[in-house]
């Protein structure tokens, strides 16, 4: 009744046959004085603490070398949490320290939406250098050293490192970590 809606709709609802319109959730939500959210039972997670979670679990299977059991860590966080900058930054890092011509694809991927982000404390200049280095070690080590220049040049010239990245690629030299 106070939707308006016929006991055959509602039966339909409840037998798992047919869904509500979208447009009858809110009056819902507020009939049983829950949020959408509750209604639609979605998932509510603290994100700073489940961050801290993984990033323990992930630190202990760093420290036993099993880099490739951290890969299921990092996917799952970001199912969780799709727009959340650190996450996809770890995960592409993870993805990176694992096999960087293996996950080449995620890592471009990943690297290119993170240096896209606007507006977002996470991708300051540190993290953008970092996104922007991966992004270039990867394309160099799978053999595309222009792009791996193109990436370069997006980099700042700061303390050299842009003139680093490219004596490296011009040069054939072996990418250290902690180059950037």
């Amino acid at each position: 009744d106070y939707l308006g809606v016929s006991y055959q709709a509602v039966s339909k609802w409840e037998n798992g046959i047919t869904s509500p319109d979208i447009s009858l959730l809110p009056d819902i939500s507020r009939y049983f004085g829950i949020t959408v959210d509750e209604l639609l039972q979605a998932e509510k997670i603290d994100e700073k603490e489940y961050f801290e979670e993984c990033s323990r679990r992930s630190e202990e299977l760093f420290r036993n070398g099993k880099r490739e059991e951290i890969i299921p860590i990092w996917l799952e966080a970001y199912k969780k949490m799709p727009n959340n900058a650190e996450v996809k930054e770890m995960l592409m890092s993870v993805y990176f320290d694992t096999d960087k011509v293996k996950y080449q694809k995620e890592i471009i991927e990943l690297g290119t939406e993170l240096y896209n982000t606007q507006n977002d404390a996470m991708m300051d200049s540190y993290y953008k250098g970092q996104v922007i280095g991966q992004i270039a070690r990867t394309y160099y080590e799978s053999g595309n050293t222009e792009k791996a220049k193109e990436w370069v040049r997006k980099a700042h010239s700061i303390m050299h490192s842009q003139e680093m990245m490219y004596m490296q690629i011009e040069e054939n030299e072996e990418w250290l970590v902690g180059d950037f």
